[in-house]
């Protein structure tokens, strides 16, 4: 079973909002296919018995096969949580009997969370999912009553301060260098000789002042430029 104590140890200003796990109906079609494996050997127990060792072999592997596989996906479920604090949001997915993944986010580095039900039976059973994006994005499938879960990652935000409290919906990705040159690209392109003309004088500017700045340092305030000197007669 898990332990929180195992993924996640809170720090004294930090209080524990929400532990998510998946929807109980995660587990029904899985236990359903390993109960199968269980019982239905049973039901040929004499026929396999009489087949002599090989019989018995093949009702020892479909148990073992089906009691593994019950253990395995509780495990799943049980170790698979969302965690949500004061100051953070931690993802746990046990994705094996012995392999878990932990992902962790701070409140200050989110910048959008949203919700979705699809279909009847979402509805009906209340679970959904819940997507964080940050740097790394969480994806909490099965989540029961992801609105509630979704309204307290907005809460977390507005206390982190991040945007001055802006809502998730306000905040977008930073854009990705790359993405930046290609928009500048194609920005210039489009542009006519004289536009070209004025930021190639508006670059040579900011060159000549950066080259001041250096030079002379704060002193550089103080200088004036060369065409507002008087000529010598």
């Amino acid at each position: 079973m898990l332990k929180l104590e195992n993924v996640i140890v809170l720090q004294k200003e930090e209080d524990l909002l929400l532990l998510a796990k998946k929807h109980v109906i995660f587990l029904i079609p899985r236990l359903t296919l390993a109960l199968l494996l269980i019982v239905v050997p049973f039901f040929f127990l004499f026929p396999l018995f009489r087949t002599g060792p090989a019989g018995i072999l093949v009702f020892l592997v479909l148990v073992c096969v089906g009691i593994f596989l019950a253990i395995r996906y509780l495990l799943i479920w049980d170790g698979s949580v969302l965690i949500l604090t004061t100051l953070r949001v931690v993802s746990v997915v046990q994705s094996g009997v012995f392999n878990r993944s932990v992902t962790e986010i701070s409140g200050s580095n989110i910048w959008d969370a949203k919700w979705e039900q699809k279909g009847i039976l979402q509805n009906l059973m209340h679970f959904g999912r819940l997507t964080i994006s940050a740097a790394n994005v969480i994806s909490a499938d099965y989540i029961s009553h992801p609105q509630e879960a979704h309204k307290l990652v907005n809460e977390l935000i507005f206390r982190s301060g991040g945007r001055s409290g802006a809502s998730s919906a306000d905040r977008k990705a930073p854009e990705e260098p790359k993405q930046t040159l290609s928009r500048l690209q194609a920005r210039l392109e489009n542009m006519d000789d004289g536009e070209l003309s004025r930021v190639e004088q508006s670059l040579k500017a900011q060159d000549r002042d950066i080259a001041i700045k250096k030079l002379y340092g704060d002193d550089s305030a103080r200088l004036k430029p060369l065409d507002d000197e008087h000529e010598v007669p």
